[in-house]
């Protein structure tokens, strides 16, 4: 498998080369001796315990899932009913996961839940379509609806980021509001908060995120660079 870096951590794979990776996973020694990915799989991060690799090459079962904002990742495979399944999404993290987990389903027979959005994609559409007013008055009670965790600060911190690369700065400050209210303490969500109101043109307001920020934290950089050029 060849990954190509690029700005801002970005990489670039392809299903393809991800198959190739799982085939040799399973089917070779070029990556790991069977000996060291047995003992790696009989432990408490992975359910069941095989005696042997050729028992796990017949009944072992696998799923791995990760991303960030931007990229969302699920590759796994299930020996006993034969398959390997790979999903890769441009969207953030657990867009991925969501298909994945319907895929598997259907080859497993299982009965498949309606869709629902990933946390943070959720809470951006919502600010987009309802408009930062009814966000900020209303997202106590969606979220809830839609069953998307509030004590979770990464959907926060993807869909309010998202806003700030659609220039949507009136959002943004909607979304940031709820953010600092609900997570006082986030350096990166002041930040962010500052930027936002830079966008709008609020420099009055931009000044007291990014000295809160520093206030919070002696010394950040991002801040201490904004506040100058202000």
């Amino acid at each position: 498998m060849h990954i190509v870096g690029a700005g801002d951590g970005g990489i670039y794979s392809t299903a393809a080369d991800m198959l190739k990776f799982i085939r040799s996973f399973l089917n070779d020694n070029k990556l790991l001796s069977n000996e060291s990915k047995l003992r790696s799989l009989n432990t408490p991060l992975f359910p069941g315990k095989f005696a042997s690799w050729d028992e796990f090459r017949q009944k072992g079962r696998l799923s791995l899932a990760g991303g960030a904002p931007g990229i969302s990742a699920v590759i796994g495979f299930n020996n006993e009913l034969k398959y390997i399944l790979v999903v890769l999404s441009n969207f953030d993290e657990g867009t991925a996961p969501e298909v994945a987990q319907r895929i598997a389903g259907v080859l497993n027979n299982r009965l498949l839940q309606p869709f629902q959005l990933p946390p943070a994609k959720f809470i951006y559409s919502l600010l987009k379509e309802k408009g930062p007013q009814y966000f900020l008055d209303n997202y106590k009670k969606e979220m809830a609806a839609a069953r998307v965790p509030l004590d979770d600060d990464m959907n926060l911190l993807y869909a309010g980021q998202q806003l700030l690369k659609d220039k949507n700065a009136e959002a943004a400050i909607a979304l940031y509001t709820v953010y600092t209210n609900e997570f006082p303490n986030i350096i990166v969500a002041l930040n962010d908060m500052g930027d936002a109101y830079l966008m709008k043109g609020d420099k009055a307001q931009a000044k007291k995120a990014f000295k809160q920020a520093l206030k919070l934290r002696p010394g950040t950089e991002r801040a201490r660079r904004a506040l100058e050029n202000l």
